[in-house]
């Protein structure tokens, strides 16, 4: 089930690029995926809530959507990012979703 409509990315994509500027693609580093990755999306919620450009109904379907698939929040962060960027945060994320090495825990 889809929960934006097909310019609701391009939106939120627009709305993170006005509040962070260039610094958006920057902004992503590990920390930020591993808080994508558990669920942790206030900081993105917060942005787009003062942007203006979503009511509520709207937000909760956004948020529900990164809920569902995370990785669509990191999407909207890296849209202006190149394809080697997008390709080394997507393995970077790939690798959040396989449990850790017995021998790194503990």
């Amino acid at each position: 089930m889809r929960t934006e409509g097909p310019d609701t990315h391009d939106l939120v994509a627009a709305a993170f690029a006005e509040e962070f500027g260039d610094s958006a693609v920057d902004a992503v580093d590990l920390e930020v995926l591993r808080r994508i990755h558990s669920g942790d999306f206030a900081p993105w919620s917060a942005a787009l809530e003062h942007s203006g450009l979503f009511d509520k109904q709207a937000m909760a379907r956004i948020v529900a959507r990164w809920r569902e698939n995370p990785e669509s929040l990191i999407a909207a962060l890296l849209a202006d990012a190149d394809d080697v960027t997008r390709r080394r945060w997507s393995m970077a994320w790939s690798g959040l979703d396989r449990p850790e090495p017995l021998s790194r825990i503990g």
